[in-house]
């Protein structure tokens, strides 16, 4: 505990001689739509309602002019490696949730948000999901199992131009 101590004051004096800061954090960035490139990470569960979801949407994504990534396909590197890089590419974020365990997607949805990704999130009527870290301030584009078609229109506005 001593050297703890002896830390935190070495610390508090060099940032009295060095008259050092954190840099204040910049809340309430406001993300510009018309700015974003057409670029999605897609997070989403890798079972069989999951994928043949995600393949539906990504389709009509596709048929919008979006280039869209995921973390699915074999590469020769870790997988948080590999969904790391590919979220920083992309500028926008969405999570499609599906009925299972959706805790690893909250986690790439958290850090999208720290990356200030735009973030959109969709989810199933019937999945009682718990957004955690991401906030509560979230709104859901809902739509019905097995009809991820219901919500197009919404996204459409959702979605920059």
């Amino acid at each position: 505990m001593d050297d703890m101590n002896q830390m935190a004051g070495l610390h508090e004096k060099f940032r009295e001689i060095f008259q050092a800061s954190n840099p204040p954090i910049e809340k309430n960035l406001k993300i510009k739509k018309g700015l974003l490139k057409k670029s999605i990470f897609l997070a989403h569960r890798f079972d069989k309602l999951g994928q043949e979801t995600a393949n539906v949407l990504t389709k009509f994504l596709y048929r919008l002019g979006f280039n869209i990534l995921e973390g699915s396909g074999y590469e020769s590197t870790d997988i948080p490696d590999k969904v790391i890089e590919k979220v920083q590419t992309q500028d926008i974020f969405i999570c499609l949730i599906t009925t299972g365990d959706n805790h690893w997607i909250l986690s790439e949805t958290a850090y999208a948000k720290a990356l200030n990704k735009y973030i959109i999130l969709i989810k199933q009527d019937d999945v009682d999901f718990n957004s955690g870290i991401i906030g509560s301030d979230f709104e859901y584009l809902i739509f019905p199992v097995g009809i991820i078609e219901k919500i197009f229109t919404d996204l459409i506005y959702a979605l920059p131009s």
